[in-house]
């Protein structure tokens, strides 16, 4: 069985598509782990991210989600190509909210990225709690969550088969083309692309307020590393901005 690790805003959904369009048959985790425990049979693929830059695209996504004009949405044909989710969409519809009504709010609060990631130090116990809680929240949780802080990668090692950079997609994609022998000259597409034009400034406040958060997802990057999934250039690169 081929299963894809989907951590969110990685370009994941352009990938399943892929893997669509190439006629195999896979199992995606998004928004959740991987069950335990595995067969042995069963083949892991997993794409990776920036952890800065996915953060940055993850508020922005839920902005513009969040900022969209509905009055120009047909509720009854809601397509990638009129809207950025048409689950989220539809369920804004339905319940009001794309997320939870505190999400919603707080990334409305919140406003950019930037906002968001510095005030996981402030002094303001309030505002603090609301930056942890979105930054703890679906589509924010990292590396960390999906692969148990290393631990996964660590125990079923030989049954990843396939770890892709969404920086270098394209090469990566041809290396998994030869590994799954797939006899096809597709390439990845854009599926969910952000055209809104929101601000990617992170202040070094910021920078380092995500990387201490997000621990986890770096600890998971230094077993990445250290099973050879990942090179040291990219460990290195993934701490910068």
């Amino acid at each position: 069985m081929l299963n894809f690790i989907h951590i969110a805003k990685t370009g994941g959904t352009s990938f399943e598509q892929f893997l669509k369009d190439s006629n195999l048959k896979f199992k995606s985790y998004h928004l959740v782990k991987p069950d335990y425990p595995i067969n042995e049979k069963d083949k892991y693929l997993i794409l990776l991210r920036n952890p800065l830059k996915r953060f940055v695209s993850a508020f922005n996504y839920y902005f513009s989600l969040i900022d969209q004009d509905l009055n120009k949405i047909y509720s009854n044909n809601l397509s990638l190509d009129n809207c950025l989710s048409p689950y989220f969409t539809h369920k804004k519809l339905i319940n009001n909210y794309y997320f939870s009504k505190d999400i919603d709010e707080n990334i409305i609060f919140f406003q950019n990225a930037n906002k968001l990631a510095e005030s996981l130090s402030s002094d303001d116990l309030y505002l603090r709690n609301k930056a942890i809680e979105i930054c703890n929240y679906s589509h924010f949780l990292g590396f960390g969550f999906y692969l148990d802080n290393g631990e996964f990668l660590k125990k079923y090692k030989d049954n990843i088969i396939w770890v892709g950079k969404l920086e270098t997609i394209n090469s990566d994609i041809d290396k998994l083309k030869n590994i799954l022998n797939i006899k096809t000259d597709l390439s990845l597409k854009k599926l969910r692309e952000n055209k809104n034009s929101f601000s990617n400034l992170l202040s070094e406040k910021a920078i380092n307020n995500l990387i201490h958060f997000y621990n986890d997802d770096y600890k998971t990057l230094d077993v990445l590393y250290n099973l050879n999934f990942i090179d040291h250039e990219t460990l290195e690169s993934y701490k910068k901005y």
